[in-house]
């Protein structure tokens, strides 16, 4: 183990311009339910991933050193230095967004569980001074998680689009339609808000407390398209 820790450590001693923290960690782990991978599918993926983060192309033998540990069937940790070979370092720029890609790639040409998307379309999470604001007032839930929540409910019972609407409308949530620029019959998107409720506004929302579907998360604005009669 001493001489594996050496040899990553030694591009970092001998670098130009060493990193303040050279250590490069990532961790990966299989869903509940998904199949057990041989170490010779961990290696693979491991080594796939490396290539497409930029850190490890394949042909490229000045690139960084990194060793991959298997603690278990279900998952590998990799360790890495961000010191290339020839002494330069690697800065590892949009690593996590290139990883996040490599990771979608791998669950679809190994058949695993598959996570979300880093296109912006998961749900947010809670800020503070919304969680904050609601214990305050005293409320069970945070105004956004019911209005989630409300959308989802609204769009289960609809048979149309109008009724979708109507639907939200009676639930006491305000509706905002937009419609389209070409054609100002056709609704292009919606916000939506409950009334009273004020925190800081944000352009393009209904009002201070106002949240579109792409904000509430993919699953509202997958509900968010009713069923046809």
């Amino acid at each position: 183990m001493r001489a594996l820790t050496a040899m990553l450590e030694d591009p970092a001693r001998a670098a130009y311009r060493p990193p303040r923290t050279p250590v490069w960690h990532c961790s990966l782990r299989l869903a509940p339910g998904d199949r057990t991978l041989s170490d010779a599918q961990w290696g693979h993926i491991v080594r796939e991933i490396m290539a497409q983060a930029g850190l490890a192309p394949y042909g490229d033998d000045g690139a960084i050193r990194w060793v991959a540990v298997r603690h278990a069937d279900d998952h590998v940790h990799i360790a890495a230095t961000l010191v290339r070979q020839d002494r330069r370092t690697e800065w590892g720029r949009n690593d996590y967004r290139r990883v996040r890609a490599a990771v979608l790639d791998i669950e679809r040409r190994y058949g695993l569980h598959s996570t979300a998307p880093i296109d912006g379309t998961a749900a947010r999470g809670v800020h503070a001074r919304e969680l904050n604001k609601a214990v305050r007032q005293r409320r069970r839930e945070v105004p956004r998680d019911r209005l989630r929540r409300e959308v989802r409910v609204a769009a289960a019972v609809a048979v149309d689009e109008e009724d979708f609407f109507a639907n939200l409308r009676s639930a006491g949530v305000l509706v905002r339609l937009r419609y389209s620029s070409m054609d100002p019959s056709q609704v292009t998107g919606y916000a939506v808000g409950w009334p009273g409720h004020h925190t800081k506004a944000r352009a393009g929302h209904l009002g201070p407390a106002g949240r579109g579907s792409q904000v509430l998360g993919p699953g509202v604005h997958q509900a968010a398209q009713p069923r046809r009669a």
